[in-house]
This record gives structure tokens, C-alpha cells and sequence, in this order.
């Protein structure tokens, strides 16, 4: 399962493998666009010109492309419907939930990553009696996604509505250790479309995911 719960431990020895001296990874490193908080129009932007950026060579078979979104929170939903009946209309491409993916891989991947266990890790939080938990399914999710791709791979990755980047403390640490072996581009803060969700007791967070996953 890529649901891990440690106790303080080091999250990314776990999910990412180390690269041994003299190991080389050959091939166009992966992208990561990292966006502070969501915006559905800059994500469907990001989208067109990576999808363009891929195809444009002609030289890649644009219906041999995966399209994997990691969540189904309602924005990711709608997000990911908009470029299906949008961009993709004429293709032979229908964007693919992650968890039905194990055993597929394509060519080139584009992941739609909503961010969401800093909301799981507060439910646990209230509900343990063993100190401090841990979450990290959104980093098993990107190493998930990341390696259905098997030669180029573009991650968009943003937070749920309502919350910023900096919610996310393990992803943000994650990314920190990555700089070297992916392109990683940061978007700033884009109001006014953030509106600041509070979740720091049990009804909120319940409230929340009521909303995002009904």
C-alpha cells in the first residue's frame, strides 16, 4: 500500500531509493510543477503547454500518452473532466485515476497531483494516543505515478483548495532533496483565488473532507 504511517522516521528513505555512486540515470529528467496553492486556471495552463511541449516534435504518438490524476477530491474531478473534454476532445486519451495504474506504463506521463496528507495526518493525529503520526501517502503517490512513465514524465502538483504549500511539510522537504535529480519549477502565491481553509480541530477537518470528497 502507499498509505505509510511512520513515527518519526525519515519518510523519504522510504519511499525514494538512494542512488549509489556511479549509478547514472539516463534519459530527459522529470518535471515537477510545483504551484503554492490551487488554481484551476494556471493547472489547466501548466497542462496545454506541457501537452504541447510533448507532442510537439511529432515524433511522440499523442494518443500513446498517460494521463493520471492521483485524487478525487471534486476540484481535481472537475479539473481533470475540463482537459478530457478540452485539450485531449480529439484524442484517443482519457486521463486515468492512479490507483488503477499499477500495471500500466506509457511512453510520457502528465500527473495532476492534488496534495492531501497533511489533512490525513491531522485526522490521525487526533485520533492516535501514541504521539505524533506521521502520513505520506502523497509521496508514494508521486513515486507511484512517476514510475508509470518510461521515458518522460511531467507532474503538476498543487495543494487542496483552501490550503497553501507550506501545509505540506514532508512533501516540501521531499522536493528540497529532488532539486538535483528533477526540474522543479515553484509558482508563488496566486490571489485572489486562495481563501485560507481553517482545519485545526476535528468538525473542520470532517467539514472538509465532506465537502471535497462527497
Amino acid at each position: 500500500s502507499y498509505w505509510l504511517l511512520h513515527y518519526k522516521s525519515d519518510f523519504v528513505n522510504h519511499i525514494f531509493p538512494l542512488q549509489t555512486p556511479g549509478h547514472y540515470i539516463h534519459g530527459p529528467k522529470a518535471a515537477i510543477h510545483v504551484l503554492q496553492n490551487f488554481n484551476k486556471e494556471l493547472i489547466y495552463d501548466i497542462f496545454a503547454r506541457e501537452f504541447d511541449k510533448l507532442c510537439g516534435d511529432n515524433k511522440m504518438d499523442k494518443n500513446n500518452m498517460g494521463i493520471i490524476y492521483c485524487s478525487i477530491d471534486k476540484d481535481t474531478m472537475v479539473l481533470q473532466t475540463d482537459i478530457a473534454d478540452g485539450i485531449l476532445q480529439y484524442m484517443n486519451i482519457k486521463p486515468t485515476q492512479l490507483r488503477t495504474t499499477y500495471s500500466m506504463e506509457w511512453p510520457t506521463v502528465i500527473v495532476l497531483q492534488s496534495l492531501a496528507d497533511h489533512l490525513t495526518e491531522t485526522i490521525m493525529n487526533f485520533m492516535s494516543d501514541e504521539g505524533d503520526v506521521y502520513c505520506f501517502p502523497d509521496s508514494g503517490n508521486l513515486y507511484l505515478a512517476m514510475s508509470r512513465a518510461r521515458v518522460k514524465c511531467t507532474v503538476i502538483m498543487y495543494p487542496m483548495e483552501g490550503l497553501i504549500l507550506d501545509d505540506f511539510h514532508h512533501m516540501n522537504d521531499l522536493l528540497d532533496k529532488l532539486e538535483d535529480s528533477v526540474h522543479i519549477r515553484r509558482y508563488p502565491l496566486t490571489p485572489p483565488t486562495y481563501t485560507p481553509r481553517s482545519i485545526n480541530e476535528p468538525r473542520l477537518v470532517s467539514d472538509y473532507f465532506k465537502e471535497k470528497f462527497r
